[in-house]
């Protein structure tokens, strides 16, 4: 399965949000690279270790978008693999990989991942699989997670939630405690014109490209991408979900 790439703006614009969440991963790396070859990072401590092994599976998922990147350009169309998938544990190492980047930045972060079990006749306990790109969705969360760091002064909290049922079903949302969105934009967040607006009225730090690649990828999973404020200006919600 694929999508295919039909008009030069179109392929244009693909281009572009797949090289800024490419940037992203390297700039964050490269921050890291710099304290630690600086000397303000040192792997005999545990928390210094442990960031610095984040950024190195930061430079693995570049090196396989870096391949994705030319496949698109090659064939013009993003290919989508739809596969089982243990999503527990798929947004567990995305979490645990994301936490030593939050707290680089002085900022609290949490994880919550509930699911239903099965319990078969024999006793056994399985998580439930869904049927999903695992590459795809890994992005969407990442680009929630990345885009919160930037959202969320120092202090601040980044809470990421999965809640998986027991026929396929899941929601994975990413909590950030920033400013709010109008409420008038909320719905159009996702798309890259309505971004660079809100970026030029201050309610937006970046270009926006992330949100709308993750309206594309959602689309291919035929999963929902959305976002929602939270009461009394307590920061974002962005959610995917079945």
């Amino acid at each position: 399965m694929a999508i295919e790439i039909l008009t030069d703006k179109d392929f244009e614009l693909l281009i572009k949000m797949l090289t800024h969440d490419l940037e992203k991963l390297i700039t964050i790396t490269s921050r890291v690279l710099k304290r630690l070859i600086e000397g303000s990072l040192t792997l005999e401590n545990p928390r210094h270790r442990s960031l610095v092994e984040s950024s190195f599976y930061a430079m693995e998922r570049s090196k396989r978008m870096i391949a994705d990147l030319n496949d698109t350009i090659a064939n013009r169309k993003l290919n989508v693999s739809i596969k089982p998938c243990n999503i527990a544990e798929l947004m567990d190492k995305v979490a645990d990989n994301f936490a030593p980047m939050a707290q680089n930045e002085n900022i609290s972060f949490e994880k919550n991942i509930v699911h239903k079990e099965i319990i078969t006749h024999t006793d056994q306990v399985y998580t439930h699989k869904i049927d999903t790109d695992h590459e795809l969705l890994t992005r969407i969360i990442e680009n929630y997670l990345y885009n919160a760091i930037s959202h969320t002064d120092a202090g601040g909290l980044i809470r990421m939630t999965v809640e998986i049922g027991t026929e396929g079903e899941y929601a994975v949302s990413v909590q950030n405690s920033g400013s709010t969105i109008p409420e008038d934009a909320l719905e159009r967040i996702f798309n890259a014109g309505v971004q660079l607006n809100l970026r030029q009225k201050r309610y937006w730090r970046g270009s926006g490209l992330g949100l709308a690649f993750c309206k594309m990828a959602a689309d291919a999973i035929g999963a929902e991408v959305g976002a929602v404020n939270l009461d009394e200006n307590r920061g974002v919600v962005f959610y995917c979900r079945n």
